[in-house]
């Protein structure tokens, strides 16, 4: 039987690790390139992040990408990441 208890716990943990997952994207990136990016130009689907921004800021992201997903790496080891802009 359908239980909405369950089911809004997986949505909301699902919710909180995006926003945490986000967080993370957002970190990395400020600390290897000196720009914050906003939380709402960065979506994340499966184990791809895409990143809308300026094409320079893209362009450095593309640039830095090792750097940044070894950073994100390093905070959370168990997350296969993989950015596009």
């Amino acid at each position: 039987m359908f239980n909405i208890t369950d089911y809004l716990k997986r949505v909301s943990t699902l919710i909180q690790s995006e926003k945490v997952g986000k967080q993370e994207i957002i970190e990395a990136v400020f600390e290897t390139i000196n720009f914050r990016l906003p939380e709402n130009t960065i979506t994340i689907k499966h184990d791809t992040v895409y990143i809308t921004a300026p094409s320079a800021v893209k362009s450095e992201i593309m640039l830095q990408g090792a750097k940044i997903i070894l950073r994100i790496k390093e905070k959370n080891p168990t997350s296969p990441i993989q950015i596009v802009c």
